[in-house]
């Protein structure tokens, strides 16, 4: 990156991020970090949070129709946070309830080709919050809905449920996304992997859906006594999927260190 482009402010903003000290709640992760956070003192009104957490809260009371919601990330933890990011996205993400009680997300993603976009992070500091905006459709249907954060190595938050509105035609892409394999069931990934299932990804430059999946496999979310064997099988099968396969298995071997 050549910092003779980068705006004075944003350079002095990251040059305050970096200052910050590593904490155990994020180590390491304070660099390549911008803050996004303003202090809790200045929340509006009747914005709930509980002391020594991270929350996440959707302002239902006061979101106007066709417009995206607010969504309050709440740090009242002992430690800064920090959050993956695609272009200051948080991948925070509209989800729908389904009638048998489970949720599904009904918002799509698209990866960025440019590895640039991931350069930055996210950075909410003790007793800060951050407000970001919550997608709702212009046109859709009132369902019951949260917004959930993805991504994010440590933090698993969801907003309250309340009532919003979800696009059909965005959650059938949704569902076929690159996200949606890296967020995938075993059983999803599994099909994918080994070709007894295909989906095409309409929303970015992903386009082999079998080889995210053999990579999805390598992540660590799944028992490695049941990925092992299936990794030998479709190396099998597919001998032209032997780089996918092998990078899979080294990254079983020696796994990204995640944050606490």
């Amino acid at each position: 990156m050549n910092l003779r482009l980068i705006p004075l402010a944003l350079l002095l903003a990251v040059l305050a991020a970096q200052a910050q000290p590593s904490d155990p709640f994020a180590p390491n992760a304070v660099f390549n970090a911008l803050p996004c956070d303003a202090p809790i003192a200045s929340l509006p009104s009747g914005i709930p949070s509980t002391e020594g957490k991270v929350t996440l809260f959707a302002d239902y009371a006061r979101a106007r129709k066709s417009e995206p919601m607010d969504v309050y990330l709440i740090n009242r933890s002992d430690h800064d946070i920090v959050l993956g990011a695609q272009d200051g996205d948080v991948y925070l993400k509209l989800e729908a309830k389904n009638e048998d009680g489970t949720w599904t997300r009904v918002q799509p993603h698209a990866f960025s080709w440019c590895g640039n976009s991931y350069d930055f992070k996210s950075l909410v500091r003790k007793g800060g919050f951050y407000k970001i905006k919550g997608h709702q459709p212009k046109v859709g249907k009132l369902a019951t809905i949260r917004f959930r954060l993805y991504k994010q190595d440590w933090l698993d938050l969801t907003t309250d449920a309340g009532e919003g509105v979800v696009s059909a035609e965005e959650a059938e892409k949704a569902a076929t996304d690159a996200l949606a394999v890296s967020t995938g069931s075993f059983d999803f990934v599994r099909d994918l992997a080994t070709g007894e299932n295909k989906i095409v990804n309409t929303m970015d430059h992903i386009q082999d859906m079998q080889g995210c999946a053999i990579e999805t496999l390598g992540s660590g979310r799944f028992p490695k006594d049941k990925v092992l064997p299936l990794l030998d099988a479709i190396e099998k099968k597919f001998p032209e999927k032997k780089r996918d396969v092998n990078f899979a298995r080294q990254s079983l071997e020696h796994p990204r260190k995640k944050q606490p």
